[in-house]
C-alpha cells in the first residue's frame, strides 16, 4: 500500500483539489461551517463560499450577544454587592493579583494566597468570615468565606454573575445554604433519588453542589455530613438547621474529618449527633437497600458509612456475574461481593484487612441470603494475591478498590508504583478470557490520566492482552463542577485479559 493510501486507511483527510493550490497536495483539513466548504492547506484558509462568511457573521453576532449578557449580569451583581456592602462596613475585602479573578468568574471556588494582593480590614478577616472578593482593578468579583490557616484561603461561594437571580442570597450564608441545599434536593430529585429502590446517595457533593467542603450523604432518614472545610464548623447549626427545613429528615450525624481540620486550623473536631427524639447514635447500623439489594451501614465506619460512589458499577458487576466466580479484594462490607452472588454467581470470595469490614460483610451476605455463595476472608490482599497465585487459584472476575493510594500530587510517584504491583498480582488471578475491574479513588491518579496505562502495563508484562471493555467514575449523584475537574477522582476500569 502506497503512503497516501495507507493515510487514509488511519482516516486522514483525503486530497482536495483546487485551482490554486498544487496538484494532489493533501490538505491538513476540512471543515464544516453553517453547511459550506472550507479548506485549509498548510494551515492557511484558502477558499471560503459567500453562505460560510454570513455563517462567521452570525456566529460573531451570538458571541457579542452573549458577551453583552454575561456583562449586564456582572454590572448588575456588582452593584447588588456593593450596596448590600454599604450596609456591612466592617467586612474585609480581599484584593486579587492582576489577572487571578479569572478563574473566580469561571467558577472555581478556591483561591490560594499567592492569588491575594491584599485584604482590606484584615482585622476582621477571620477563620470563616465572608469576605468581599475584587480583582486587581478593585471592581467586586463575589463573595466567600475566609480562612488564614489554610491553603484554601477563601471559598467562594457566590460570584457577581449569580447575583442578579440569588438577590436575597448577597453576604447572607442562610440565605446562600437555603438556595444551594434546595438546588441539591431538586437535582437529586431529577436523577430518581430517592427512589423505592434506592435509598442511599449522595445528597450535597462539595464543590460540585458550590458549597466548598460539604458533604452529606442520605442513608434512608438520615442524613451523615462529611465536614472538611473551616467555615462549616462555624455555621455547623445554620447547616443542621437548612438541612433539616429543605430535607424533611429529622436526624443528623456530623463527622469532620480530622486530618483535614487540622490543617485548617480546627483540630480535635468530635462528631456530633443531632437527632430531635434521641432515635440516633454515632456508631448505630442502618439498613438501606440498592437497585434490589440491602447493607447494613455502620455509621461511624469508612468515609461516610459506605461507598456510595460505587453504585452503578456494583450494579454492573451483578449483571455479568451469572455462573462465574468472583473475587472481590478490599471488599469492605461486601458491596461487590453481594451484587456478584444476587447476580447468580457460583461462588464468591470477599478479602480484607480489617475484622470489622469482614464481620459486617458476612453480616450482608446472610441479610440478602447468599451466604452460602460467599465468604469472607481477612487478610493481607497483597499476601493473600501471592499465596492464592502459588495455588494456581484463578478467578473468572476479579475486583480490586484499594484504598486511597496517592492523597496528593506530591504522593504520585510511589503511588504508581503500588498500583503496578497490585494490578500486576491481580492480573495473575484471572482465568483467559476472565475480566478484571480495578480502581483508583485517588483523584492526583485521576487527574494525571495514568492510571489506564498502568493497568495496561500491568497486564502486558506479564505476557497477557488486555481489552478496555467500561470506564467509568462516580455515581451521577457526585456532581462536578467542570472548573474544579479535581472532583473527579474515581476511576473504575473493567478490562478483559487473554
Amino acid at each position: 500500500m502506497n503512503p497516501l493510501a495507507q493515510s487514509f486507511a488511519r482516516g486522514a483527510p483525503r486530497p482536495v483539489f483546487h485551482p490554486n493550490i498544487q496538484r494532489k497536495t493533501l490538505l491538513r483539513g476540512v471543515r464544516s461551517n453553517q453547511g459550506a466548504l472550507e479548506v485549509v492547506a498548510s494551515g492557511q484558509k484558502v477558499w471560503k463560499d459567500r453562505k460560510s462568511r454570513k455563517g462567521s457573521v452570525v456566529k460573531k453576532q451570538v458571541s457579542i450577544e452573549t458577551r453583552r449578557q454575561l456583562e449586564g449580569a456582572r454590572l448588575e451583581g456588582r452593584i447588588l454587592l456593593e450596596e448590600t456592602a454599604r450596609s456591612l462596613p466592617e467586612i474585609p475585602v480581599a484584593i486579587l493579583r492582576h489577572g487571578k479573578a479569572t478563574y473566580v468568574e469561571r467558577g472555581n471556588a478556591l483561591i490560594f494566597p499567592l492569588n491575594i494582593h491584599k485584604i482590606d480590614r484584615p482585622d476582621n478577616a477571620l477563620l470563616g468570615a465572608p469576605i468581599i472578593i475584587k480583582d486587581g482593578n478593585e471592581q467586586c468579583v463575589g463573595w466567600g468565606v475566609f480562612n488564614p490557616n489554610s491553603q484554601y484561603r477563601i471559598r467562594v461561594l457566590q460570584i457577581v454573575t449569580e447575583m442578579g437571580k440569588e438577590r436575597d442570597a448577597v453576604l447572607d450564608v442562610e440565605k446562600l445554604l437555603q438556595r444551594r441545599i434546595r438546588a441539591a434536593v431538586g437535582l437529586r430529585a431529577m436523577l430518581g433519588l430517592p427512589s423505592e429502590s434506592i435509598n442511599v446517595y449522595r445528597l450535597i457533593n462539595s464543590d460540585g453542589d458550590r458549597l466548598s467542603g460539604l458533604v452529606v450523604d442520605v442513608f434512608d432518614q438520615v442524613l451523615v455530613v462529611s465536614s472538611t472545610a473551616a467555615w462549616l464548623e462555624r455555621y455547623q447549626e445554620l447547616i443542621i438547621k437548612v438541612l433539616k427545613e429543605e430535607t424533611g429528615y429529622k436526624n443528623v450525624l456530623w463527622r469532620p474529618a480530622p486530618a483535614v481540620l487540622e490543617l485548617e486550623g480546627m483540630p480535635n473536631m468530635e462528631a456530633k449527633v443531632f437527632s430531635e427524639d434521641d432515635s440516633l447514635d454515632f456508631g448505630d447500623t442502618l439498613t438501606v437497600h440498592e437497585n434490589g439489594v440491602k447493607f447494613h451501614v455502620n455509621l461511624a465506619g469508612q468515609k461516610t458509612g459506605f461507598y456510595i460512589d460505587q453504585r452503578e458499577s456494583r450494579e454492573f458487576i451483578r449483571k455479568l456475574s451469572s455462573g462465574h466466580r468472583v473475587l472481590d479484594l478490599c471488599c469492605y462490607s461486601g458491596g461487590f461481593a453481594i451484587n456478584a452472588a444476587a447476580g447468580g454467581a457460583t461462588e464468591v470470595k470477599g478479602v480484607d484487612s480489617s475484622a470489622d469490614a469482614i464481620e459486617l460483610a458476612r453480616k450482608n451476605a446472610v441479610l440478602n441470603g447468599v451466604d452460602e455463595v460467599c465468604s469472607f476472608v481477612e487478610a493481607n490482599i497483597v499476601n493473600y494475591m501471592t499465596t492464592a497465585a502459588e495455588n494456581g487459584e484463578l478467578w473468572d472476575v476479579v475486583i480490586l478498590d484499594p484504598p486511597k493510594l496517592a492523597p496528593t500530587r506530591s504522593a504520585l510517584p510511589k503511588a504508581k508504583g503500588r498500583y503496578r504491583k497490585l494490578n500486576r498480582a491481580a492480573v495473575k488471578l484471572v482465568k483467559p478470557g476472565g475480566l478484571l475491574m480495578t480502581c483508583s479513588c485517588s483523584g492526583a491518579m485521576t487527574m494525571s490520566g495514568q492510571f489506564p496505562d498502568i493497568v495496561k502495563e500491568s497486564v502486558t508484562t506479564l505476557g497477557r492482552s488486555p481489552v478496555l471493555i467500561r470506564k467509568a467514575s462516580a455515581s451521577p449523584d457526585h456532581v462536578i463542577n467542570p472548573s474544579h475537574l479535581e472532583g473527579e477522582y474515581l476511576t473504575n476500569l473493567v478490562v478483559s485479559i487473554q
